[in-house]
């Protein structure tokens, strides 16, 4: 058998056990190495099988904190025969190690403490990185040979090595989700992100899944409507108007939960997993827009909705379709971050781009005149009301303001998306074509650069970012930034072009494609275009 073919390989002296003592002395460099080294191994997959290996379920975490605290002591203690550069990096790792155990109990420890938890770790660890130099790595320490009893293949796959500045960078974002997630939980605002959490039909404990989509009803299409008045469950009369409404109501909270707050769930998924299920996801909810759309209808007898007549020549009826509209927009919402996390998992080709963004920009002018299409029918409500109570004033402001903030964002997504469908390399052919289209990508993009801009000024309670604050505005901030990048990558290829003798763009302009890992935002592809330098004759 060749070694080079199988990774499992043994020759006739070695052991299928590992034969390292894990009881002989180590120098403190030599600790620390391994403590590092431990967040460099890329394992199996344990979720599915343990492969017969046991993960110390056997001791509690009381006594495993015990034995850190006893570690903990000890360097303290040996702190004269230790130089302090080691004994430091030695308790901050093993202060890491307590407070991510302490993070991730289950008892004795309330919410509000778990988040300070999560903080600690984010401030240890950028001690571990400058620290990293002290440590030396035995390379005996660690054996591939368990992946004799791990690997879910024939033959074994070799264990993957990650750079310690990958393994604090990842380590960093479990951090950073832990203690956001705590965050969330603490946000009174009602934002959707709460309806991760939710049991027996409640969400946070507080609030009934009714009432939930209810809300966000409220906020999308019905401020103010007679179709989420509360006073309706009340009304046990069949000849009401008001108990058909509930009922009908009732059965499309039943029909749309689940699809709602699947939204929220699968957010928790990996970036892989969470593209795929919401392809699956976009079909969901256009079958429940078709079934939104007859309950709409049904609900026009009992509601006695007045349509609008459209200003045309054919003087058209036009209905509000108020759930058919809550249902479309999230569909068309999750339409948009599917064909953007196709860019961030780079999985288009490079002749693909140009119109992937197109797509792009066209679902969110699609978006777009959408929200356009439900202000309207609020905004006539609004008039037909006339004197509306303050409970109905606040209830159309804010659901104006939703939809301002919507329409700002679907207007920052089509500019940016047209700006790049129209700088791809596939498009780049003749000087004089290349010059219009540089021209116009640089109107959409300037306009994109605009736009973005207002939104990053955004507060945390229009954005409905409770909770997650930071993260968002370095997203929005990250996109601005990526704008700025374009609109100077535009200046860079009319200069060259307008310096050349050359009719043929391709000739004068290099276009390169970057990679998502190496852009300001993954989901925001602009390309590298540079002016060729003349050849040597």
């Amino acid at each position: 058998m060749d070694p080079k073919m199988d990774s499992g390989f043994l020759n006739s002296v070695q052991s299928v056990e590992h034969d390292y003592d894990v009881l002989r002395e180590l120098l403190p460099e030599e600790v620390i190495g391994i403590m590092d080294q431990m967040l460099c191994f890329e394992e199996e997959d344990f979720v599915v099988s343990l492969y017969h290996r046991r993960l110390l379920d056997d001791f509690e975490l009381a006594d495993i904190s015990t034995k850190i605290e006893d570690a903990v002591a000890y360097v303290t203690q040996e702190s004269a025969s230790m130089d302090h550069p080691y004994r430091d990096a030695l308790l901050s790792r093993l202060k890491l190690r307590q407070m991510l155990l302490s993070a991730v109990q289950l008892d004795g420890i309330v919410d509000h403490q778990r988040a300070k938890l999560w903080e600690g770790c984010l401030e240890l660890l950028p001690v571990l990185s400058e620290t990293n130099k002290l440590g030396v790595l035995l390379e005996n320490s660690f054996s591939i040979k368990i992946q004799r009893k791990l690997a879910s293949c024939v033959p074994p796959r070799p264990i993957v090595k990650i750079s310690i500045d990958e393994a604090l960078s990842r380590l960093n974002g479990i951090c950073q989700n832990g203690r956001d997630a705590y965050r969330i939980l603490d946000s009174q605002d009602g934002t959707r992100l709460t309806s991760l959490v939710f049991c027996e039909m409640r969400v946070l404990g507080t609030r009934s899944l009714k009432q939930f989509l209810f809300d966000d009803f409220e906020e999308l299409v019905l401020p103010a409507d007679l179709l989420i008045d509360p006073a309706n469950s009340d009304v046990e009369a069949p000849q009401d108007p008001r108990f058909q409404i509930s009922k009908m109501m009732d059965a499309f909270v039943t029909k749309a939960a689940d699809c709602f707050l699947n939204i929220s769930r699968n957010l928790c998924m990996n970036r892989s997993r969470l593209r795929r299920v919401l392809c699956r996801n976009a079909v969901e909810w256009e079958n429940l827009q078709f079934d939104a759309e007859r309950i709409d209808t049904q609900l026009r007898k009992y509601t006695e909705e007045k349509p609008i007549k459209e200003r045309s020549a054919s003087n058209e009826e036009l209905w509000s379709f108020p759930l058919s509209s809550w249902a479309y927009y999230y569909k068309l919402r999750q339409m948009e971050w599917i064909v953007q996390m196709g860019f961030e998992l780079d999985i288009y080709q490079v002749d693909e781009l140009a119109g992937m963004y197109w797509y792009l920009q066209h679902l969110a002018s699609t978006r777009l005149q959408h929200l356009e299409r439900i202000r309207t029918f609020s905004t006539h409500r609004l008039k037909r009301i006339g004197k509306p109570t303050l409970k109905q004033k606040t209830s159309f402001r804010r659901s104006f303001s939703f939809l301002d903030f919507a329409t700002l964002e679907a207007s920052a997504t089509q500019s940016f998306a047209e700006g790049l469908s129209s700088t791809a390399p596939i498009k780049i052919e003749t000087n004089d074509q290349a010059s219009s289209i540089l021209d116009f990508a640089d109107q959409a993009l300037r306009a994109a650069k605009k736009d973005w801009e207002v939104i990053s000024k955004a507060k945390a309670e229009t954005a409905q970012c409770v909770g997650c604050e930071d993260w968002w505005r370095i997203s929005v901030k990250n996109v601005v930034r990526a704008c700025i990048t374009a609109n100077i990558m535009i200046a860079t290829s009319k200069k060259a072009m307008s310096k050349a003798a050359s009719k043929d763009a391709r000739d004068i302009l290099k276009v390169e494609v970057v990679k998502s890992n190496e852009l300001y935002h993954a989901w925001w592809m602009v390309p590298r275009i540079s002016a060729k330098q003349p050849s040597a004759m």
